[in-house]
């Protein structure tokens, strides 16, 4: 069978992963990696064998990609999304769809008659925790949910490397919103929110270090969230958290703060990630890889994405509805029309 193309745009952390994990895909070519720095385009080239660029318009013409995977910063994805819809290419994009409402409506209304597939990376959905978790909600296990709560904590280095394009809600706590969603299977109908700065203002960002949000559905459901990427530098996990729902039957509960793993040195204690991008036998595998084979086989299988773009557009209204709140100090009706 032919290899899928994919071409990468975006070579942070993130995209970094992405290329690893397409580069051991065996049904995969990585064809195309392309970052705003030549050296930087250049060394992942290099790591990966495959062509670099510095313009995305560059590389397309020259690999023809059956798959453009946009990891660029938030702030930038409208450009790179709306390039991949122009030229009728399936396109996978990290979350958020877009950091602004006029970018999320602008994409969708490019889209309209797409018949390509395109895909928002909420890597959650494709965590074997959370996955047991929605199976169990749709078996009626718990009975009918009245409401979930969740925290999703970082340490400071996370927040240095993302708070200067782009806001913790937007960036980070479109995760657990996202889930949250998805369980109540219902629409957002308001958002109240309160945050906290000082950090992240003392490294030069006037972005909040930490945010709690309550969420109320149109089903009546309600869900509350404390986020921060604001602590300790010494703090033993990257990602650490908790999502529990509760039913009138029962509840579920989700323990993110160990994977069962320990580090211990004289220096430090770790907890390190062995669920979402976990590196074993020299090739990256957890959710990450799940959700990237996803997408790929709904290529090549041409079914539906799990997540689309309208799912993208409602997660990125709430996580900018939250950051009215905190603006306006009220609470904030969410339009579904």
């Amino acid at each position: 069978m032919e290899k899928v193309k994919v071409a990468v745009v975006g070579c942070g952390f993130f995209g970094e992963l992405h290329a690893e994990v397409f580069s051991s895909l065996s049904n995969v070519q990585l064809v195309g990696i392309c970052d705003a720095s030549e050296d930087v385009s250049s060394k992942m080239g290099q790591k990966f064998s495959c062509q670099s660029f510095t313009n995305l318009e560059r590389m397309l013409d020259t690999t023809t990609p059956d798959i453009l995977d946009i990891c660029v910063p938030d702030c930038y994805h409208l450009d790179a999304v709306t390039t991949a819809i122009d030229r009728n290419i399936n396109f996978f994009v990290e979350k958020p769809l877009a950091d602004t409402l006029e970018d999320c409506r602008t994409i969708l209304t490019k889209a309209k008659g797409f018949q390509k597939k395109a895909m928002v990376g909420f890597i959650s959905r494709f965590d074997s925790r959370f996955l047991t978790v929605k199976q169990e909600i749709d078996k009626g296990k718990i009975g009918d949910i009245m409401y979930m709560t969740s925290k999703r904590v970082s340490p400071i280095r996370a927040g240095l490397r993302y708070a200067p394009l782009c806001h913790i809600t937007t960036h980070s706590g479109v995760h657990d919103f996202d889930l949250a969603r998805w369980f109540a299977g219902s629409e957002f109908k308001s958002v109240f929110a309160k945050s906290t700065k000082g950090r992240m203002i003392e490294h030069g960002y006037d972005v909040a270090d930490a945010v709690l949000s309550l969420c109320e559905f149109e089903n009546g459901v309600i869900h509350s969230h404390e986020n921060t990427w604001s602590m300790p530098k010494a703090f033993p996990a990257y990602i650490d958290g908790c999502y529990t729902i509760v039913g009138t039957r029962g509840s579920l509960h989700v323990d993110m703060s160990s994977s069962g793993l320990k580090i211990i040195t004289d220096e430090n204690i770790e907890h390190p990630d062995l669920y979402f991008w976990t590196e074993l036998m020299g090739a990256r595998h957890g959710a990450l890889r799940t959700e990237l084979e996803a997408f790929v086989k709904c290529v090549t299988d041409d079914t539906t994405p799990l997540i689309g773009l309208d799912d993208g557009y409602r997660i990125s209204q709430v996580a900018l509805a939250i950051l009215e709140s905190l603006d306006k100090g009220t609470t904030v009706e969410i339009a579904n029309a």
